[in-house]
């Protein structure tokens, strides 16, 4: 998964391994990547209100299935 949506941190784990960078994503229905937000912090993330907005974008039928 880390390779797949181009979130690899080479040596940013313990000991130099290989982990995921932070990142959050929103998927439609159909698996398709709709929005990301990529940070090199895990104390840095996304807010509600931003979230909310990508999937707003997307149209009626998305942003209907978010709140549940």
């Amino acid at each position: 998964m880390i390779r797949r949506y181009d979130v690899l941190h080479p040596g940013g784990g313990p000991g130099e391994a290989e982990i995921a960078r932070p990142a959050e994503f929103v998927i439609d229905p159909g698996g398709v990547v709709r929005w990301v937000n990529l940070t090199e912090s895990i104390l840095v993330r996304a807010r509600p209100e931003q979230v909310l907005a990508a999937v707003a974008a997307m149209g009626p039928a998305m942003a209907q299935g978010a709140g549940k």
